[in-house]
């Protein structure tokens, strides 16, 4: 008897723990769609929603997402697109439905797992540092007074990031000359990597960074992984890396990867028709050898089913060759594409998750 009174408490003592996460990533989320909305509505004040839009909106969020509170971000996809559409995911159902419902292994894209989980996938990994050790590419140990060596071993520079960075954050670039083992260690766990020499076609529209072609695929039991959506991000003048709100973004047809007409500053959501610093138009544009990179992606979400959505991070280098910068789903996000050519996911039952996890 006192057994299962136990029992029942700290099942409830979970539901309520699990139950309050969900409340914190949905807060977050929305305010990230506060925020977008606000910027939409700047630029553009006929964007507003009326009263009845929202109510409507509202409706629809609860009726079939679950919850109200996924409405902000419904706000957002119809202020962009001037009307709204049944099927979009929400960025706060996305980060706290989907993907936990998708795997329990929602940090296995840290960049230390990356080579441990995609054994062949080309990475530009140098080395690890984990828990204190220093480790070459293949794993294997590297004393301490030899990572200098083997980090600039014919390179002037290197790219030092944290395991659990994303959106650009706790990515720093580091020369032979700047290097301080010391301080890169009191960073924590992290990889380092070489310098990508990306194709020739990205540095035409902007050489000081490399690029990142973000491709979005899908993984449903008994099926082929499929690509759903796919956006370019172009850097800045003057950055050395990619970082989200500091970006150029263009969305890409998934079957060929041509570039739409126009692109979206990731800062402020406004729209432009050639790239801010170089002056490169988008239109009648194509990634070069865009099936390659396609082909990678969708091959290596079905040899690691991990999770129900990827979204990878690639770029063809100098050789025309695909290099994976990095994968992502706890930390994938679909709140662009959604806006700017969703619904991407029809026709997935992804609607419905939310009332097998209640």
């Amino acid at each position: 008897m006192i057994s299962r009174v136990k029992g029942r408490f700290w099942r409830e003592i979970e539901k309520r723990l699990h139950a309050h996460q969900r409340a914190v990533v949905i807060e977050q989320a929305n305010a990230k769609s506060r925020k977008a909305y606000e910027q939409i509505v700047a630029a553009r004040p006929e964007a507003a929603l009326s009263f009845a839009e929202k109510k409507r909106i509202r409706s629809y969020a609860k009726e079939v997402l679950g919850s109200v509170h996924h409405a902000p971000g419904l706000f957002v996809y119809t202020a962009w697109r001037g009307e709204f559409r049944e099927g979009w995911i929400p960025r706060s159902y996305f980060h706290s439905v989907l993907i936990p419902s998708w795997t329990p292994f929602h940090y296995f894209d840290r960049k230390t797992f990356t080579k441990r989980i995609l054994a062949d996938a080309p990475v530009p990994d140098l080395a690890y540092y984990i828990r204190g050790f220093w480790l070459d590419s293949s794993f294997r140990p590297i004393p301490r007074e030899a990572v200098r060596g083997v980090l600039f071993d014919g390179r002037e520079h290197v790219f030092v990031k944290r395991d659990a960075s994303s959106r650009g954050q706790g990515v720093s670039k580091v020369s032979a000359n700047d290097f301080n083992l010391q301080a890169i260690e009191n960073q924590g766990d992290l990889v380092v990597q070489a310098p990508i020499r990306q194709h020739k076609w990205f540095n035409s529209f902007m050489p000081d960074a490399v690029a990142t072609v973000r491709i979005t695929t899908v993984k449903i039991p008994g099926r082929p992984a499929e690509a759903r959506a796919c956006y370019l991000r172009l850097p800045r003048a003057g950055l050395d890396i990619v970082k989200a709100g500091e970006t150029i973004d263009v969305s890409l047809d998934e079957r060929n990867g041509a570039l739409w007409s126009k692109g979206i500053a990731s800062w402020n959501w406004k729209q432009c028709d050639v790239h801010p610093d170089s002056g490169r138009a988008f239109e009648g544009e194509f990634i070069p050898r865009f099936d390659r990179l396609l082909e990678f992606c969708l091959t290596q979400h079905d040899s690691t089913p991990i999770s129900g959505l990827i979204g990878w991070d690639v770029v063809l280098d100098q050789d025309e060759k695909p290099v994976l910068i990095e994968f992502n789903q706890g930390r994938a996000g679909i709140n662009m594409i959604e806006a700017n050519k969703g619904p991407c996911f029809l026709g997935l039952g992804w609607e419905n998750i939310w009332r097998k996890t209640r």
